[in-house]
């Protein structure tokens, strides 16, 4: 990249701003990513570029993930032949639950023949899961997903692993959750870890809280790995801690005690310390821990004072990607779960709906077949992000009354018959989708 940087000079202004883009800030670099693509519109690269950017971390600067289905449909037009096109316009289009838009793409990838190479079949045969378990009635989804991962060597892949892990990006927790289920009862051991961990987060975004604890002894038995064991203490405490009506704090704060007494690793350590300071239980941090935990004990504190605005100029400018990744994947979700109930405060609608759409993004490090990512902890929250903005939409008037209306469907689709309180929250979804009038969704599980 370096080497193309110190060209990109003596290229057309057009190539010049598509190169420097990827060198930008993420807000500056969709800006000029969409601004290369509109003033060269038939520029393919350019509008493939804008959809991959908007499609994998528009998100997190509070994009909708369905801003990139018109970049990608306009890049397939340009450059039918261009496969990443057609395969990110029906992982999109899935997600957002159009089927017609999906199902239009992937026959066209088949239209383009057999896939290339192993990398590009595997990749068909996770988009024709999810779409399976996205539009197709359950019984239906798990012969599809039978038959997929029986195809010849499917599951002699390296990634096979992260097949339930991404599923999730399909909005279809249930899928994750019926193949981390195969995959638990696999040889090996790597494959039940993954397996076990897609059922815990799966069981998170269905408001299935009663499952965790037996995962979590699940897991322990089949892979005893000390930072995965601390992951699913912090689970609930996270819980409690953005949700306190899920989980009880004494609880939470049970399964951190050992971790705050212990003298093991001090990361894993100040992560326990922190969770449990924030629901009220505080123990002085190391002189070492991360400066960003002790900055957001300090943003809560004044929020929880009647300071919100005090609080958002205090948290704003870290790089809270980078400690999600680096210091503690539950940190992101913390944050714009947060941030969004302080912007409320302000008054600010429309800061608070685009904290809420973080969770939509698609940008994982590598593929998820290790210990749990900061991206998978995001997409777990995904449905509770979206009860939210469903409440602050609806109370917000006529105008946001169709992404109200998408939210609430969300809801009803993956916390209908939940323990309390997620399956009282559908029915009050259920209730007020009728009330406002909103169509019906595509069936869609």
């Amino acid at each position: 990249m370096h080497r193309v940087q110190v060209h990109a000079d003596s290229l057309p202004p057009l190539y010049r701003s598509f190169i420097h883009a990827a060198q930008l800030p993420l807000r500056d670099r969709l800006d000029t990513l969409r601004a290369v693509a509109e003033s060269s519109r038939e520029f393919f690269l350019g509008w493939f570029q804008l959809g991959d950017e908007l499609f994998h971390r528009g998100p997190l600067a509070g994009h909708r993930r369905s801003e990139a289905i018109p970049a990608f449909e306009r890049a397939a037009r340009l450059r039918p032949d261009f496969r990443p096109s057609w395969e990110h316009l029906a992982w999109v289009a899935t997600a957002e639950g159009d089927s017609s838009t999906a199902a239009g793409a992937l026959d066209s990838l088949e239209s383009h023949g057999v896939a290339p190479d192993a990398f590009s079949r595997e990749l068909r045969a996770l988009l024709n899961v999810g779409f399976a378990w996205r539009f197709l009635p359950e019984s239906a989804a798990v012969r599809v997903t039978a038959q997929i991962i029986g195809q010849p060597g499917m599951q002699s892949s390296a990634d096979f692993g992260a097949g339930p892990r991404m599923l999730p990006t399909f909005d279809v927790p249930r899928g994750a959750i019926a193949l981390g289920e195969i995959l638990e009862h696999s040889t090996s051991q790597e494959w039940q870890q993954s397996g076990l961990t897609a059922q815990t987060l799966g069981a998170v975004a269905l408001g299935r809280l009663d499952r965790l604890h037996d995962l979590a002894r699940r897991v322990t038995e089949v892979a005893p790995q000390t930072e995965l064991e601390l992951f699913n203490d912090e689970l609930p405490a996270v819980l409690a801690f953005v949700d306190s009506s899920s989980i009880r704090t004494i609880e939470a704060l049970d399964g951190l005690s050992s971790w705050i007494a212990s003298s093991g690793v001090d990361p894993l350590r100040d992560r326990a310390v922190w969770m449990s300071t924030l629901l009220g239980h505080r123990t002085p941090p190391r002189a070492g821990a991360p400066v960003e935990f002790e900055l957001f004990i300090a943003a809560d504190s004044l929020a929880s004072a009647g300071h919100p605005r005090a609080a958002l100029v205090l948290l704003d400018p870290l790089p809270v990607d980078a400690v999600a990744r680096r210091v503690d994947p539950f940190f992101r979700a913390i944050v714009h779960l947060q941030r969004a109930k302080w912007r409320v405060r302000i008054g600010d609608i429309e800061g608070a709906r685009n904290e809420l759409l973080w969770h939509e993004h698609l940008d994982v490090v590598g593929l998820p077949t290790g210990l749990p990512q900061a991206a998978e902890v995001d997409w777990a929250f995904g449905t509770l992000a979206r009860w939210r903005l469903a409440r602050l939409l609806d109370r917000a008037g006529r105008a946001q009354r169709g992404e109200a209306c998408e939210a609430y469907a969300a809801v009803v689709r993956h916390w209908s018959r939940a323990p309390a309180p997620y399956g009282a929250r559908a029915d009050t979804a259920r209730t007020r989708r009728r009330a406002l009038g909103c169509a019906t969704p595509q069936a869609a599980r």
